[in-house]
């Protein structure tokens, strides 16, 4: 049977003369590796291994190693008409785009609103590079997408045009409301005479920590939450998937004047040149439009940055395998929209709006499914070079 990428490359029939021109320069897993660690300096090199023999599909490869599509795009910029003009226009973009990293978030006012929930890789560069990053993941989620209806679903969210919620999505924000102000019983639970415990969770994903590490941890949290607040609950995890793999977090169950909290206190490092505080101000100030100030902060343990939000608080995330093909496709359109409005702000704050609206206008159809066949093609192939 042909894989998805080969259907979806054969059915438009869009290699165009640009498309060769394209070198590949990733010619072996040591050089995919290279890759990898230079934006993952927590990873070892059997840890990228073990992350790349893992028996994961495509959208998770595409996930977990979201340096690899940045590489990718940056060799590109020379070759693909896509890029002509618009390649010059940089601002701050989230890097890591996928159908997953959208949900509804509680702001500051107990209003859920449903917007990009993942900071982790913010960072300086062309902003159609999400566009298009997120356009490849749906492809994989979904290949009956209108790569048309796509686009101008994000037009109309960076022109601030509104659009009605689908209705899977207002299914899944009534849930959000449901949350509001509480904790979640998926995540945690409590027994009569145990207090609080974690369930659900990968035993092989909680690490031991020593009695000084969990001094600190405890310490730090205090200072963010105040000393009012109680601890009933702690421990260390480590993600073995994903693009948070190898990231300490830590988590804890908080006992705030009889409201009870799961937050985390999430490690995090810098993504090209932009600096993990940076991120975290950048997305509070620009992208969250200082509307969530409750539910991030960041601090400072033993020289590195660690990122504290509340987890389970009306956080209600979109979820692969949960929906049908038409809602797929009702949520994908709906998140390129809500890119759209976050691009919006990020161009209008260093006055970049009126030129990449311009040249984004100018691009046809038949540009971007150019360098999507181009992505596609070359995600094949690095997926199979490091099976």
């Amino acid at each position: 049977m042909r894989s998805l990428f080969s259907i979806f490359i054969f059915s438009h029939f869009l290699l165009s003369a640009s498309f060769s021109k394209c070198s590949e320069t990733l010619l072996n897993k040591d050089s995919v590796i290279k890759v990898i660690q230079n934006d993952n300096p927590h990873l070892s090199k059997e840890e990228i291994l073990r992350l790349l023999s893992k028996n994961q599909d495509k959208h998770m490869f595409l996930r977990t190693f979201y340096s690899l599509f940045h590489y990718e795009f940056n060799q590109s910029l020379n070759c693909l008409s896509l890029h002509r003009k618009l390649k010059k226009i940089k601002s701050y973009a989230f890097g890591d785009v996928h159908f997953e990293n959208f949900g509804f978030l509680i702001n500051d006012e107990m209003k859920p609103k449903f917007m990009i929930n993942d900071f982790d890789k913010i960072h300086r560069t062309q902003p159609y590079a999400d566009v298009l990053r997120l356009l490849l993941s749906s492809v994989l989620v979904e290949n009956k997408i209108d790569t048309e209806l796509y686009l101008s679903f994000y037009l109309k969210g960076l022109k601030g045009e509104e659009v009605e919620l689908p209705s899977i999505l207002k299914e899944i924000k009534k849930k959000a409301l449901k949350k509001a102000g509480e904790y979640s019983e998926d995540d945690i639970s409590y027994e009569e005479g145990k207090g609080y415990f974690f369930i659900n969770q990968d035993p092989e994903e909680v690490t031991e920590v020593s009695d000084l590490e969990r001094r600190k941890a405890l310490f730090y949290l205090q200072l963010l939450v105040g000393p009012h607040v109680k601890i009933e609950d702690f421990y260390l995890r480590v993600k073995k998937d994903g693009g948070s793999a190898g990231l300490k977090r830590y988590q804890y169950v908080i006992n705030d004047l009889g409201q009870i909290y799961w937050v985390e206190l999430k490690q995090m490092f810098s993504t090209q040149d932009t600096a993990p505080r940076d991120k975290i101000v950048i997305a509070k100030s620009l992208f969250l439009s200082s509307q969530f100030n409750r539910l991030f902060d960041d601090v400072e343990i033993d020289n590195e940055t660690y990122l504290f939000r509340i987890r389970d608080e009306g956080n209600k995330g979109v979820k692969l395998g949960k929906y049908s093909s038409q809602e797929n496709l009702d949520i994908i359109y709906y998140e390129a929209f809500t890119l759209g409005l976050a691009h919006q702000l990020s161009l209008k704050s260093e006055e970049k709006y009126a030129s990449y609206l311009k040249e984004f206008e100018k691009k046809k159809k038949k540009h971007w499914l150019n360098a999507l066949n181009f992505f596609l093609k070359r995600f094949e192939s690095l997926y199979l070079l490091t099976r």
